[in-house]
């Protein structure tokens, strides 16, 4: 654990559901002192309170005075009324994924971030796996070559709730395969064009799937699917890379950690070894995602995902939704939806 004294980041936390008790549990082990909850919910915000010994806020604003950062874990649909909240107060803010419900929303959250002198950090957590980090240093490394194919998969049981709401949770597009599209992003770079196939408009959340195509800039391909399908427990995920000289493989149904091949000399044995234990808890991807935005907090130094990068994955999680309910491709960089649009 790491220690505490003055002069240390005070952070509150707004919501009170599985993601705030996530975070919660981690900043207990940062160098920040963990001050509070506020949920609009004051039952599940004092519950969560007397689990890691902090206050249960009355209000946001209490929060807001409290702290110097804001951890966002609402429902997405929230997003933005707390994160405008928090730069009016002057206050740094770390938000989880997606960034807003909307385009317009997040766009106004950005720019008010930036207005305001305060910085924003968008929880796009996948970044922080190893087996992910690793697949995207190999690429950068140019030990794959140029960019090819890009799959990515990800899938788990229906999570209930508020979840069932498109309107406000953006289905499994929004809330699950948006990891994948912005790791596909992280990777390769600008999506020219998406298209998309899925039962997301069929309105039974409980099985919702969704195929996408990605068609990059600069001509290489992606495939990402996600799904709300599988039975309670089980989630599984698994991440292709491969380029003009080779492949970077990794399964959570796997025994072995990654896989890799080159048609160079070389190989990808020491990304075996580096990852025989993906599940250390040095290697947990919500602490080095929070250790991550803190750190660069305290020395004012660039986010690994900045807003706009978490502006542009959702502007593609948007336009893959609209490709699923339009039947068509869309032509990503002139995609500009209206709220309505979204939400219905």
């Amino acid at each position: 654990m790491y220690g505490t004294g003055r002069g240390m980041k005070r952070v509150g936390i707004v919501g009170a559901g599985m993601m705030a008790s996530w975070h919660a549990a981690r900043w207990q082990r940062l160098a920040a002192k963990f001050m509070g909850v506020f949920d609009h919910d004051a039952h599940k915000a004092q519950l969560l309170a007397h689990t890691h010994d902090v206050h249960a806020f009355a209000s946001l604003q209490q929060c807001l005075d409290t702290c110097d950062i804001i951890d966002v874990c609402t429902p997405t649909d929230q997003h933005a009324d707390v994160v405008l909240a928090a730069a009016a107060a002057g206050k740094d803010v770390i938000c989880e994924k997606p960034l807003a419900r909307t385009l317009q929303d997040a766009e106004a959250m950005v720019n008010t971030c930036n207005d305001a002198d305060v910085r924003l950090f968008v929880a796009q957590v996948v970044r922080f796996f190893p087996q992910y980090a690793r697949a995207k240093a190999t690429l950068d490394a140019g030990e794959l070559g140029s960019p090819g194919v890009i799959r990515l998969n990800r899938g788990g049981s229906f999570p209930g709730r508020w979840y069932g709401d498109y309107a406000r949770s953006g289905g499994v597009v929004l809330d699950l395969a948006i990891h994948d599209l912005d790791m596909a992003r992280w990777c390769f770079g600008e999506v020219d064009t998406v298209m998309a196939r899925g039962l997301t408009f069929e309105n039974i959340p409980e099985r919702d799937y969704v195929s996408i195509t990605l068609t990059f800039a600069n001509g290489a391909l992606g495939h990402v699917s996600g799904s709300w399908a599988y039975p309670a427990g089980k989630f599984v995920t698994s991440l292709e890379v491969a380029g003009s000289q080779g492949i970077f493989e990794w399964s959570s149904l796997s025994p072995d950690p990654v896989q890799g091949s080159l048609d160079s000399s070389s190989d990808l044995t020491s990304v075996v070894n580096d990852l025989a234990n993906p599940l250390a808890a040095e290697d947990d991807p919500y602490f080095k995602e929070l250790e991550h935005a803190l750190t660069c907090l305290e020395n004012d130094t660039p986010f690994l995902v900045e807003p706009q990068d978490a502006l542009a994955t959702l502007k593609l999680a948007l336009a893959t939704n609209a490709s699923l309910k339009q039947g068509k491709p869309i032509h990503v960089p002139s995609f500009t939806p209206t709220k309505n649009e979204v939400l219905t």
